[in-house]
């Protein structure tokens, strides 16, 4: 009978480190408490309201044993302790929209310590050794903002991700990181494909400025669905979603400005929303920060035309009255010198103004005009490596422009 009881403490002890360690409700006093109070209006006054005293965990949308999530809070989930129901007078609240700020992920880093440290941190790298750099690349975003602007803006999204690009490519179409992500706002393969983006031997839509913006605003959205906070979401567009939901379940806060402060996201990851932030205040007022004598880039402006069949980059420009320069300039999307022999119809950006004059040339030319072809007739121990050795040419361009080829049966003649 001792024996039993002399087992009593033990086997408590072990039934709450499983209970606590498996993350089951189990009543035991924990950290980092916080407190909120929701108001309710009703008919009545005075008016109700709901005090609740909660505990943060990790974010509800893993799969997880937790118990009793709430979603109270429209930026932060958290597990349910207790709840008092007390009076109080109505509060003259001003109407959210009336007090919604421009730049809403930008303004929201003063309220945290933490984040106004790294932010002012970046800010003195941005106007001191990085200056050059950053001139750079304010230069080049003259080309991009209103364009992306207006994207974000048809998106619902907050107009201020139109600086991402700053510190992901420096505004660079043609950017490459590393990892092998493309274009300015640097998708990898698999989550550009999974935005609709065409990424073959013709073409890479991750250098497509509009294509691109857009495929970045639906990710931006899963993600803010996802992790209904700001800095979350930037997170995890630059580490991935799996990153971000490990640090959570590790940390078992969804503050992100807490989360830095360990070693669960890498490095780059807890620079990178600090990066933006700051990259933001100074583009969007870069005479305050001695960036005052920056000569942007012209707006991007185009029209965009539906051409069918292929056509030569040198064709189009001279129906346009521009140089191939320009137009791949303004389709940084297509690789080679034509546009995708395998499709049909095809939309083309042309100089803004350019449209009717353009239509008009290129529907008077022959087939063979919009796309010069060279003739070779095969010859007895041709092989098409052969062939497009000769020519200078890739034997992927051979077979999109002679459809049905077998290279293993070319017969002479």
């Amino acid at each position: 009978m001792n024996f039993f009881k002399k087992l009593q403490i033990p086997l408590l002890l072990l039934f709450i480190f499983i209970t606590y360690s498996r993350g089951n409700c189990f009543s035991l006093d924990q950290p980092d408490t916080e407190y909120y109070s929701y108001y309710m209006i009703t008919e009545d006054a005075p008016v109700k309201t709901e005090i609740m005293l909660y505990q943060p965990v990790v974010f509800p949308r893993i799969s997880t044993n937790m118990c009793d999530i709430t979603y109270n809070n429209p930026l932060s989930t958290h597990m349910k302790y207790h709840e008092y129901i007390v009076e109080a007078e109505p509060l003259n609240e001003q109407p959210i929209e009336d007090n919604k700020e421009k730049f809403i992920i930008l303004a929201s880093y003063h309220n945290n310590d933490t984040a106004k440290s790294l932010v002012e941190q970046w800010i003195k790298y941005y106007t001191t050794r990085g200056r050059r750099t950053f001139s750079i690349w304010l230069k080049r975003s003259g080309k991009y903002v209103e364009l992306i602007k207006e994207i974000l803006k048809s998106n619902g999204l907050p107009e201020d991700l139109v600086y991402l690009p700053l510190i992901e490519s420096g505004f660079r179409t043609e950017a490459r990181s590393p990892s092998d992500a493309v274009g300015p706002w640097q998708f990898i393969k698999s989550t550009a494909r999974r935005y609709g983006l065409k990424i073959n031997y013709w073409i890479d839509e991750r250098r497509d400025p509009v294509k691109s913006t857009q495929a970045a605003s639906e990710y931006l959205k899963d993600l803010y669905n996802i992790f209904q906070s700001w800095p979350l979401t930037l997170a995890a567009y630059n580490a991935g979603e799996g990153a971000v939901i490990r640090a959570l379940r590790k940390t078992k806060t969804d503050d992100y400005w807490r989360i830095v402060r360990t070693r669960y996201l890498k490095k780059e990851t807890r620079r990178y929303v600090s990066k933006f932030i700051a990259a933001g205040i100074i583009a969007s007022d870069p005479a305050k920060y001695g960036f005052s004598e920056i000569d942007y880039h012209l707006p991007l402006k185009f029209d965009e035309v539906k051409i069918k069949g292929p056509a030569a980059l040198s064709f189009i420009a001279k129906c346009s009255k521009t140089s191939t320069g320009t137009i791949r300039e303004l389709n940084p999307e297509i690789k080679r010198w034509c546009t995708p022999p395998d499709e049909k119809e095809y939309t083309i950006r042309i100089p803004q103004g350019k449209k009717d004059e353009f239509l008009k040339c290129y529907n008077n030319a022959r087939p063979a005009q919009r796309m010069p072809k060279i003739p070779y007739i095969i010859k007895k121990g041709d092989t098409i490596y052969d062939i497009a050795k000769k020519y200078r040419v890739r034997r992927k361009e051979i077979f999109a422009l002679n459809k049905g080829i077998n290279p293993r049966r070319l017969r002479p003649g």
